[in-house]
């Protein structure tokens, strides 16, 4: 009785999803140069009410980060900063450490100038800005897409093709699809989502991130634009999604994609599946799947998580840039080393 109650009351499922697909993939909003998604037009608004705060709001965010970490790490007295924290590797504490002090130079206009410079510190600041908003504000909104039951919708319909091609579930495809047309940022919040929910392993969810997430359609227009191609911009995002999708084929059937653990987040091995074959019957059992699903969502429940990981993974990736792209751009901008790395190696 409860199955066929579930089963025909597609009401969550179909109004949560219907909001998510627009907010992320149709280009409603209008802007001064046509329309793009709310997604986007909504950061971008965000970010220019905040932009005279947005330094000091990264550097309290890092700043917190370190604390919690550290906090969680010499004591269990606070529960839910041992929840956020407490599985942070002492390596990572370290480079937020460095990420902290290299935001506080920033920000401050305190330090070595290689650091100061516009094009280390300064643009590792102006990253930093873009992720927080970006994180906080899609991740918000991810759930739509993630939790009641577009995601199994998705994946029941792709696995037949995702399975054998790239080795992943037929939901990494939203992955690919949200990495693209919104912003890959939010494309590895979603995997990072989904892989601390065990719906990835760790093989899984290392070939999305890194097939999947690397470019979007908006950081094609820069690229274009500064090459003076604007007008192969279609021919552009043709061939590199394309080309992107091949190469993804072959990235997962060699190290060291291949060889990673095809382990979940905890350890366990993933269920078995069953192998799924395009039918007449595969829509109709997705879309069961996918109404069941979001009528077993506790709405508040699921919100109140997701406000958690979304304020934790823009401190961790706020940490990251200013860290690693700091210390990656002074080695670029002080030695010779990216002539020599780029430079073919002929022989003698």
């Amino acid at each position: 009785m409860t199955q066929k109650h579930i089963s025909h009351n597609p009401a969550k499922f179909l109004i949560f999803s219907i909001v998510g697909i627009l907010y992320f993939f149709v280009p409603l909003a209008p802007t001064a140069s046509g329309r793009s998604t709310w997604l986007v037009q909504s950061v971008n608004l965000i970010k220019a009410w905040l932009k005279p705060y947005l330094s000091y709001i990264v550097l309290v965010f890092v700043a917190l980060l370190v604390i919690g970490c550290i906090v969680a790490k010499v004591t269990d007295r606070f529960p839910l900063l041992t929840r956020m924290y407490g599985s942070v590797k002492n390596y990572s504490i370290v480079l937020y450490v460095l990420g902290l002090i290299f935001a506080s130079m920033v920000v401050f206009q305190v330090g070595p100038a290689p650091i100061l410079d516009a094009a280390v510190g300064g643009d590792g600041l102006a990253v930093s800005k873009t992720v927080i908003v970006t994180i906080i504000i899609a991740g918000l909104f991810v759930v739509f897409v993630t939790d009641f039951g577009l995601l199994e919708l998705i994946g029941a319909l792709i696995e037949p093709l995702m399975r054998p091609v790239f080795k992943v579930p037929g939901y990494a495809s939203i992955d690919a699809v949200t990495s693209f047309v919104a912003n890959p940022t939010l494309g590895i919040f979603l995997t990072n989502r989904l892989y601390k929910d065990k719906m990835y392993t760790t093989r899984e969810a290392a070939s999305i991130s890194t097939n999947f997430s690397f470019i979007s359609l908006g950081f094609f227009a820069v690229l274009v634009e500064s090459a003076g191609i604007l007008d192969h911009y279609g021919d552009v995002v043709l061939w590199s999604f394309i080309l992107s999708f091949v190469m993804a084929a072959i990235m997962v059937r060699i190290p060291p994609l291949r060889g990673l653990p095809d382990l979940m987040y905890d350890g366990s091995p993933r269920p078995a599946e069953e192998k799924v074959k395009y039918n007449s019957q595969l829509f109709k059992n997705a879309f069961v799947k996918a109404v069941e699903t979001g009528n077993s969502v506790n709405i508040a429940e699921t919100f109140k998580k997701t406000i958690v990981d979304v304020f934790v993974f823009a401190q961790k990736i706020s940490a990251y840039i200013m860290c690693i792209y700091v210390l990656a751009m002074v080695v670029v901008k002080n030695t010779s080393i990216l002539p020599i790395l780029a430079s073919p190696s002929c022989p003698s």
